[in-house]
């Protein structure tokens, strides 16, 4: 008996055999396996060539015992292609939004058989022949039970987040085939020799919920790092302010000096000259509240003035002009010079007419 071509996608061909007083040989070609069972014991695999199986020498007016001889050709090298996907999507929490969706998996791959002694024991028994449907049913039905899990924990131990599902698609694909290739070796001699990811998948819903999340995240974190900015400018400004102040301070019998240094600093960096001089009209006003010139309330007032930003001059609580300079006080509402029409202070154009209002 011999067995040398893999036809119709068969995977595994079982010949049966009745011995007398024959000899029983079987060619074994490198592209199967070849097992026996002989009288009910289990013989493994074989290696190509041919060979005695059974010899029952023939003696004149004797007659032997049968031998009852089972032959299995189990195919070497036929790959069975799957098509495989996750029997319903699992739950995943994002990490960089922290928002739990929803996510499915689909792809291909390719088994062969490996070791034919626990694919026989395991999967074949008594089964005459055995096809590539037959596996490709029973692979798919196995790994659906188990890549949920296997995915999930890769995109958690890899720390990846839902935007990175297409940027890092090929490690993903990797890292699941590096786990799965031989999920069924040790048991079934089955091994997966090619592994895709053909897609990871999200529906639109909870896209929608991943967006929304998102942009909170990037609006807090730009708060965040704005409000750490402004900190940080106010701070500067401050000790500066203070240091200019107490240089100010200690000049209090030279005011020719005094005035010079707040003009050049009037003239170098306006900002800080305005935090100078609220810090002196402060500094001013607790100075006068200990000689009981000013009360509590008249000193809480002037940390809270606002100076012109053009002149420096105290604006008026509910005034719409600085009493010095004139100019609109920012954010209230005043009239266009040109056109007449309605507009907040402080802008640069006129939004109806667009001439300027410098």
């Amino acid at each position: 008996t011999k067995r040398t071509i893999n036809e119709d996608g068969i995977l595994l061909e079982r010949q049966n055999f009745v011995i007398t007083n024959e000899k029983l040989y079987v060619l074994a070609d490198p592209a199967w396996f070849l097992l026996t069972v002989i009288d009910g014991v289990f013989s493994s695999s074989y290696g190509e060539g041919k060979h005695l199986l059974v010899n029952q020498k023939f003696e004149f007016l004797k007659r032997r015992k049968p031998v009852y001889a089972d032959v299995i050709f189990i195919s070497k090298d036929y790959k069975v292609k799957t098509i495989w996907g996750t029997p319903a999507p699992f739950d995943f929490k994002d990490l960089k939004t922290e928002v739990v969706i929803k996510v499915g998996a689909n792809g291909e791959g390719e088994i062969s058989i490996a070791d034919p002694v626990p694919f026989f024991r395991k999967l074949v028994a008594s089964k005459t022949k055995y096809t590539s449907e037959d596996l490709e049913e029973f692979v798919r039905s196995r790994f659906v039970l188990e890549i949920n899990d296997i995915i999930s924990k890769i995109l958690v131990d890899e720390k990846i987040s839902f935007y990175e599902f297409v940027t890092k698609h090929k490690e993903i694909s990797e890292k699941v085939f590096e786990r799965v290739k031989n999920m069924f070796l040790e048991d079934y001699g089955l091994i997966i020799s090619s592994f895709t990811l053909n897609r990871i998948y999200v529906n639109d819903e909870d896209k929608e919920k991943i967006k929304a999340a998102e942009e909170k995240v990037v609006t807090k974190r730009e708060l965040e790092e704005q409000e750490e900015k402004d900190r940080k400018i106010k701070e500067e400004l401050k000790r500066d302010a203070k240091e200019i102040a107490a240089e100010l301070e200690r000049l209090d019998d030279k005011e020719w000096e005094r005035n010079l240094i707040l003009r050049k600093l009037e003239q170098s960096d306006y900002e800080k000259y305005l935090d100078v001089v609220k810090l002196i009209n402060i500094a001013e006003s607790n100075a006068k509240a200990v000689q009981g010139e000013l009360s509590v309330k008249e000193v809480e007032e002037v940390k809270t003035q606002v100076l012109c930003s053009v002149c420096g001059e105290i604006l008026p609580e509910n005034g719409r002009f600085c009493p010095k300079c004139g100019k609109p006080i920012d954010g209230i509402k005043i009239k266009c010079k040109h056109c007449n029409g309605e507009i907040v202070s402080g802008s640069a154009f006129c939004p109806h007419c667009g001439k300027s209002l410098n």
